[in-house]
């Protein structure tokens, strides 16, 4: 028996729709994406993706708990302390990472442009926080 033509051609949409659609990142895996993203405008001098990104991250101020700021604060800046995140109500530790190499770590850290845009992620976590404590 073949199937009429009327189901192939939804099976035909179906399969299309499911090639189309972009893998669901987490936001560790966004931020990951957006702090290379930056590196590379950064040594093309192209400063406009740099501008997108630090707008971007107030996007993620409904999605990340203090364990994954914690993550990314901890791979950019190692040497920095950053047990204070685990203070906070929202702190929920999950197997998800986020790891870099120690030597694009090291490079990553010296970029004053990815400073700013994994600091600027922990200021708006902790405001969110200091917002819902109120």
């Amino acid at each position: 028996m073949s199937k009429s033509p009327e189901k192939k051609v939804s099976t035909e949409k179906t399969k299309a729709q499911t090639e189309n659609k972009k893998p669901v990142l987490t936001p560790l895996q966004s931020i990951k994406n957006d702090i290379l993203v930056i590196e590379k405008a950064y040594d093309n001098n192209d400063f406009i993706y740099i501008k997108k990104f630090l707008k971007k991250v107030r996007s993620y101020k409904k999605k990340l708990n203090s364990f994954q700021v914690q993550q990314v604060f901890k791979a950019i800046f190692p040497k920095e302390e950053n047990a204070f995140f685990s203070s906070y109500k929202d702190y929920q530790s999950s197997e998800e990472t986020f790891e870099l190499a120690e030597n694009k770590a090291n490079k990553l850290s010296g970029l004053k442009e990815v400073q700013i845009y994994v600091k600027t992620l922990v200021l708006i976590h902790l405001i969110k926080l200091n917002d819902i404590q109120r």
